[in-house]
């Protein structure tokens, strides 16, 4: 447990040390139980004010993960697993409907772009221009999955904030005729960037599981592009394979 805690990176030093004791915390280094590093020991150690170090401490106390107790120090408490938000394959209709009416959406960003470099190597004839639609998915209050979408345009226009809802896209794209009908997918985990880290409320730099998918129509043509941004501990996919 002895990364750098460095100045100038985008990301305040109290979130920096936060991210560090989380995942010793979450990988087991502290084990429930387990006294923490003293105060003076993790300023001396990251070269941190004391204000900075306590406030680390008191994000990890508000969210139950520690217990401070005047005298002995500083405990790591074992955190109870939460409900998970669990999603058969992930992308046929019906698991989005009930994606849809098991949690709620909130629409952070609904703009045309220039399509992405990254979209158009997957996709050559995704077109010049698309429809960004970026939303974050709570259940049970929690955020869970930080969800971006690429529309082409010929199927933006088609679009709109007050249509869309808070359906999942792809059911809507059905829905206008878009008929998608395979799906690429690319699984990876990637840490949580600043943004991530912002609407997900976790630390920066934690682990999350990365899904890009490319979905097009019977014709081969692009309906969409998504990348799922999720937490492992309240966001999982459960996928079956049928073998002949």
């Amino acid at each position: 447990m002895r990364p750098r805690i460095e100045r100038g990176n985008g990301v305040t030093r109290y979130l920096q040390l936060y991210a560090v004791l989380s995942r010793a915390l979450s990988d087991g280094t502290i084990d429930p139980g387990s006294p923490l590093p003293s105060e003076p020991e993790l300023v001396r150690r990251y070269r941190l004010s004391c204000t900075t170090v306590r406030r680390a401490l008191g994000r990890l106390e508000r969210e139950g993960r520690i217990v401070r107790r005047r005298g002995s120090g500083t405990f790591a408490l074992s955190r109870p697993q939460p409900d998970k938000v669990r999603m058969l394959d992930g992308c046929c209709l019906e698991d989005l409907r009930r994606l849809a009416e098991r949690t709620r959406a909130r629409l952070i960003q609904f703009e045309r772009v220039a399509t992405p470099e990254f979209v158009r190597r997957v996709s050559p004839d995704f077109g010049d221009r698309a429809l960004l639609i970026r939303r974050i998915r709570s259940f049970g209050g929690q955020p869970f999955l930080l969800s971006t979408h690429y529309v082409p345009e010929r199927l933006a226009q088609r679009i709109t904030r007050t249509r869309l809802g808070s359906k999942p896209v792809l059911m809507y794209l059905h829905e206008i005729g878009a008929h998608p009908a395979k799906v690429e997918q690319f699984t990876s985990a990637v840490a949580a960037d600043v943004l991530a880290a912002r609407y997900l409320r976790v630390g920066p730099d934690t682990p999350l599981v990365r899904a890009r998918r490319l979905v097009t129509d019977r014709r081969g043509r692009p309906v969409e592009f998504q990348e799922l941004l999720g937490r492992p501990d309240l966001y999982e996919q459960r996928t079956m394979l049928e073998l002949h």
